[in-house]
């Protein structure tokens, strides 16, 4: 089965501001014309937004026939790829994100940080 035509809707919902639903495949122009029928039929995505604003990718919904969703269906779908974009930014941090000086362990063992201040008591 020849996935590349559906595979290529990831990236317009990554990069979008709004939740893209393509109920038929058949006939839609992100697929092409004439693209060979594949066991999808219907897409929906949202696109992951990271805390700096940018996009970490996309949460995408495939059916085997064409999709029916409601306007509830696709707000519980946008409130899931909300959460895992948070645990995303939770686990890697966003790509805008400033580091955190590293902390160093002094020759007593006690943690320090790495800025030239001494810890305050």
């Amino acid at each position: 089965m020849d996935w590349s035509h559906v595979l290529e809707l990831l990236p317009h919902a990554a990069n979008g501001d709004d939740p893209l639903l393509v109920p038929d495949l058949e006939h839609h122009p992100l697929v092409g014309h004439g693209a060979p029928l594949s066991a999808i039929r219907g897409f929906a995505g949202v696109p992951l937004v990271h805390r700096g604003g940018g996009h970490w990718g996309a949460l995408g919904v495939f059916d085997v026939k064409p999709l029916a969703l409601t306007p509830d269906d696709i707000d519980a779908l946008a409130a899931f790829a909300r959460d895992v974009a948070v645990e995303i930014d939770q686990q890697f941090g966003g790509p805008r994100e400033a580091a955190a000086p590293p902390r160093r362990t002094s020759t007593n063992g006690s943690k320090r940080s790495s800025s030239s201040r001494p810890p305050t008591r």
